[in-house]
């Protein structure tokens, strides 16, 4: 499998919206770990998991989009990470799921952090942890070590 990926800036909070564009199926996947917003250009498939053409003898593609509510990252002594995308408000279960995946030992919880979408100020806040940079702050950043 070959894919095309970049950041681009999210449009929801400014932050790193990261795109994987898988160059076979055509299909693009996109997620922001700032505000948890993703998005993805799917084929549609028929019930044996085969593709569905359009008159013109086309893949049809579905295009899905989820607001985000909140993203989550866990990070592990081993340097690797997971991070969740909420696709609801974030509520208290999330909150102590959060809080309980953060002590476990093997866990590096001064990298972690959860977000929650304020629609009042339309950014995220923090709950817990450090905000992930926006697209802004990763880009000069770059600029600045080159």
């Amino acid at each position: 499998m070959s894919s095309v990926q970049d950041i681009i800036e999210c449009p929801q909070c400014k932050g790193m919206y990261t795109t994987d564009f898988n160059c076979r199926t055509q299909e693009e996947y996109r997620h922001c770990c700032r505000c948890g917003r993703t998005e993805k250009w799917i084929i549609v498939r028929d019930a044996e998991g085969k593709p569905v053409f359009d008159e013109d003898g086309h893949v049809k593609m579905e295009h899905k989009e989820n607001f985000g509510f909140g993203s989550a990252k866990i990070a592990f002594i081993k340097g690797f990470s997971q991070l969740w995308s909420f696709s609801e408000p974030v509520n208290d279960d999330i909150k102590k799921a959060y809080l309980e995946a953060t002590k476990h030992p093997d866990v590096v919880e001064a990298e972690c952090y959860l977000s929650s979408w304020d629609a009042d100020f339309n950014d995220i806040v923090m709950l817990y942890g450090d905000p992930p940079e926006t697209y802004t702050e990763f880009m000069d950043a770059e600029d600045e070590e080159a």
